[in-house]
């Protein structure tokens, strides 16, 4: 092989990942060279396996000839021997990420050497804490810790898997004095009390030393606060300081639940409300649950005209959904629920679950994402298909979404060679002609609109199999299932189709590609495991038997039955090793 500039070594390995990082700095000391340094640069652990490695000699040795090099740190709290070994090489250790995850078993671990590490990484630019052993004791210190130590932080994420609660007094010293670089700040804590005294309010009420402006903040997220005495009092006292200060606010969210409707200290508490007017708009939020307990709304007719009830300006200030949640399914279509819908989403919609997403039509769907900037959820047991024309269409404003259940299809698959009943696909059918490369390029438009909503962490392409729609094949060789629901017009979710164009989704936890005639292979969880260091779980990625007990009245013997499915999936990737589920 002819030698190659340094600079040109430097690109390659760049692109590489984790594995094949590994295979190349064997090759020769230049190399090595290039290699360490991106090898190094992501430390991941989350099994407790990984303990007899981080114990190992040679770990150790590499990590202090290294420990420059390293910049993300990702690991669970069920092995909490990396943070103890990272606090160990200080004030080396020059972090711009961090992020703690539960693992399979509750948090345990010592938390010194994570404050050793917080308090020596001034430069941390990203912190997600999901949890913490001993929350209650830990949190308080944790929120100050924050505040004096990292003033380049752009983006916190605390106790997404936990809520806990902290005094009033900590939080406001927290929010006022934290990082004025700040983007995105997500705190899931209550700060709200069944007793609260004189003299807490009096040391409320006084100056917090050291209070700074928050002009770079762009989304704040804190979850309602317990409706006990005194609670708008000190949701005043705590926030309308620190909300004053952010006057680049794009979004606020309260964490509002459809099935748990209380006060919100966003909307119902009239001091927050005004100081964040410029976000919020002039909308009264309020909720909408549709269900079989609702029969008076059954009918596009009647649900489309309780969704817009509140679209005709009522007074100073108007009321708006900011919760929809429709259980029913109307028959033969929900056009008029749609529009209804995109109406609301203009509106400040932050929460939609439609049970039957079979009922909107594709471009509607498509209006809805275009228009919903405030859309932080959008789920459904049954997803909506929109067509990959209809998604390339018009840009999608919900970039602040967490959720996002919906199916991909119109995409011309070439390479798929059996419907979603098992029958050969004829040359020359519609969506299954052209070229792979003239598939691609329209697959890689549809990432590139997926790779903007860089907020999720759940995201649903797939639908999961239902065997109430199964159709069962009684062979020579045994039954087989068929998934009607089965998607052969998908994304491959294939790096030579453009799934790269994903990286951005690091935050990303779980994503489900069931019943899609996905390529995914080694290359693809490798590179997930390298770009989503948050990722917990990839769901579908083999169609697996399914149990066939109520197949039992014509074979006893029947037990489970295979998928009949033809999808090119290697035996060996199921042993793949790589940080998260599948």
């Amino acid at each position: 092989m002819p030698e190659l500039p340094w600079e040109i070594i430097s690109h390659i390995v760049a692109l590489l990942d984790r594995h094949t990082l590994t295979q190349s700095a064997l090759v020769n000391n230049e190399w090595n060279a290039a290699s360490n340094p991106c090898l190094w640069s992501n430390l991941r652990s989350s099994a407790l396996e990984d303990n007899l490695l981080l114990q190992g000699q040679p770990f150790q040795q590499g990590l202090d000839r290294n420990k420059r090099h390293i910049r993300n740190v990702s690991c669970v709290w069920g092995t909490p021997l990396l943070l103890s070994l990272l606090s160990g090489v200080l004030p080396d250790l020059d972090l711009f990420i961090l992020s703690c995850k539960p693992g399979l078993y509750e948090p345990v671990g010592d938390v010194s050497p994570l404050f050793l590490i917080l308090e020596s990484s001034s430069r941390l630019r990203t912190l997600r804490l999901s949890t913490l052993p001993s929350p209650i004791e830990n949190a308080e210190r944790l929120l100050l810790t924050i505040a004096r130590c990292l003033p380049l932080l752009s983006t916190l994420d605390l106790f997404a898997d936990a809520i806990v609660s902290v005094p009033p007094i900590v939080v406001r010293e927290f929010l006022e004095t934290c990082s004025q670089e700040l983007e995105i700040l997500s705190l899931n804590i209550t700060f709200c009390r069944l007793s609260f005294d004189d003299e807490e309010a009096r040391m409320l009420k006084e100056p917090v030393p050291g209070s700074k402006a928050h002009p770079n903040l762009k989304s704040f997220t804190l979850p309602i606060q317990n409706n006990v005495s005194h609670t708008e009092l000190v949701e005043t006292l705590v926030l309308e300081g620190f909300l004053s200060s952010c006057p680049g606010l794009e979004a606020v969210f309260d964490c509002a639940s459809v099935s748990l409707p209380r006060r919100s200290w966003m909307v119902d508490n009239l001091a927050i409300f005004n100081t964040v007017r410029g976000v919020l708009g002039d909308y009264h939020s309020t909720r909408l649950v549709v269900d079989t307990s609702s029969p008076h709304l059954h009918g596009d007719v009647l649900l489309a005209a309780e969704v817009s009830r509140y679209s005709v300006p009522q007074g100073q200030r108007q009321f708006a959904y900011r919760n929809i949640h429709i259980g029913v399914s109307c028959y033969p279509s929900m056009e008029l629920t749609s529009q209804a819908l995109i109406g609301a989403s203009k509106r400040g919609l932050q929460g939609l679950y439609i049970a039957d997403g079979g009922k909107f039509a594709s471009n509607d769907i498509q209006s809805f994402l275009h228009h919903g900037q405030s859309l932080r959820s959008f789920t459904s047991p049954l997803p909506p298909t929109v067509m990959a024309a209809d998604v390339i269409q018009s840009q999608w404003a919900c970039t602040w979404i967490t959720v996002l259940s919906i199916q991909i299809g119109g995409i011309p698959r070439p390479d798929v060679e059996f419907d979603a009943l098992g029958k050969r696909i004829e040359a020359g059918t519609p969506l299954h002609s052209g070229t792979l490369e003239e598939s691609r390029i329209i697959q890689r438009k549809v990432y590139a609109q997926l790779g903007v909503l860089v907020s999720l962490q759940h995201l649903a392409l797939g639908n999961s199999p239902n065997s109430c729609s199964f159709i069962v094949d009684t062979g020579e060789q045994g039954p087989i299932y068929y998934n009607p629901l089965f998607q052969t017009n998908c994304l491959e979710m294939s790096l030579e189709s453009g799934l790269g164009l994903l990286g951005g989704l690091t935050v990303l936890q779980s994503l489900d590609v069931s019943s899609m005639a996905h390529t995914i292979g080694e290359d693809e969880l490798r590179w997930m495991e390298s770009r989503w260091h948050s990722m917990r779980e990839l769901i579908g990625l083999d169609q697996e038997e399914i149990d066939a007990i109520w197949l039992s009245v014509f074979d006893p013997d029947i037990e489970t039955v295979p998928c009949g499915h033809k999808l090119t999936i290697d035996p060996l990737l199921l042993q793949c090793n790589v940080d998260f589920t599948y």
